[in-house]
């Protein structure tokens, strides 16, 4: 009976929240996360994954059906990289608080100090 009990405890257990990503994850998470800074994409990446969040762990199952195709083009190990990643309960705040912190450390100080953080604004006219 307790093996019963111990299985459906944990029968429908994501993972574990706090178990800290590899090292490869890590590596992946901010790649991801450097392409859609350096593309200006920052916003609507925030935009998308909010929207996503209910959905994300479906979308990762859904992935595992993809891998034969992908494995044909690209890396396979990435991608499963990418799926386990995608598993974790936490991944969607993981990725939202890496795009947060690198767009706060990537806004120009000298811009900031001149009043605008508007990157399209003119240059200031010099004499």
């Amino acid at each position: 009976m307790n093996a019963w009990r111990d299985w459906a405890e944990h029968a429908f257990a994501v993972g574990d929240a706090e178990s800290e990503l590899s090292e490869h994850q890590s590596g992946l998470v901010d790649r991801l996360v450097h392409e859609l800074t350096r593309r200006g994409m920052t916003t609507p990446a925030i935009a998308f994954l909010e929207m996503s969040r209910p959905m994300h762990f479906i979308g990762a199952q859904a992935m595992h059906m993809l891998t034969p195709i992908v494995s044909a083009i690209a890396d396979a190990g990435g991608y499963e990289e990418l799926i386990r990643f995608l598993e974790r309960r936490d991944a969607v705040d993981i990725l939202l608080s890496r795009l947060e912190q690198l767009d706060n450390t990537a806004a120009d100080p000298a811009r900031d100090q001149a009043g605008t953080n508007d990157p399209a604004s003119p240059p200031a006219p010099t004499n």
